[in-house]
């Protein structure tokens, strides 16, 4: 008995021992303790509603990476668990709601970019994390095309590409027709009449048959299933 005693003392010993020992490791690294995501969360949605033009990107690059980071520390999509350093889809929508909002007063060409690239990236980095994209990602992706990319096929081109995804998602609202419609007004206006009427009729075609004046509620019940369910908070188009 005693020496199972001894036995059982060592092995305590051993396991603490391990706490300390440099060389003893876990499966992955810690997130250190630091900014949780509701943090995070706050920080964008303050950022949306007075955007300067260094924030597409402080928003959309430093601040958004270091959120990425801290997910996948905590073992990313395989294993983490954490509430705290798991992204929510207002983390990511906040982002783009702050690069759409910025207004590039100055026709900033690093400023454009700028808000072009983070937009991208942001978009992309919901096929890293446990979220599918929802309306007001497809909402504010539409605006800041619009607001980037000047009349021409091509805006109407990634326009309704932009809606065919979201047709997919099944998440068609209100706010991506009115974000249609404002690209729509863009392409359309008096001040553009340059350019090449052969370069809008598709995309006006387009906009005619399935847009239109209609609201939400008019098309097809498939397009829009999913449209509120997917929200952040569901009676709240914002996220």
């Amino acid at each position: 008995d005693l020496d199972n005693d001894n036995d059982n003392d060592n092995l305590n010993n051993d396991n603490l021992n391990n706490d300390h020992d440099e060389n003893f490791t876990v499966g992955h690294p810690f997130a250190a303790p630091g900014p949780t995501t509701a943090m995070f969360d706050v920080l964008f949605d303050t950022m949306s509603l007075s955007p300067r033009p260094d924030y597409p990107h402080i928003a959309g690059d430093t601040l958004i990476k270091t959120v990425l980071e801290r997910f996948h520390q905590d073992g990313g999509l395989a294993t983490n668990d954490n509430p705290f350093t798991i992204p929510t889809i207002m983390t990511f929508n906040a982002v783009l709601r702050t690069i759409a909002n910025t207004h590039n007063n100055d026709n900033s060409e690093r400023l454009r970019d700028d808000c072009l690239r983070h937009a991208l990236v942001t978009y992309e980095a919901f096929r890293h994390v446990p979220l599918q994209r929802n309306a007001a990602t497809y909402k504010y992706m539409l605006w800041v095309f619009g607001n980037v990319i000047p009349p021409s096929r091509s805006l109407g081109n990634i326009a309704r590409t932009m809606w065919m995804s979201a047709e997919e998602d099944e998440v068609i609202d209100d706010g991506i027709m009115d974000a249609m419609r404002r690209v729509y007004a863009k392409n359309n206006d008096a001040v553009n009449a340059n350019l090449n009427a052969d370069d809008l009729v598709n995309f006006n075609k387009f906009m005619e048959e399935t847009i239109g004046e209609k609201q939400a509620i008019d098309i097809p019940h498939q397009w829009r299933r999913q449209a509120k369910s997917k929200l952040y908070t569901p009676d709240n188009s914002t996220y």
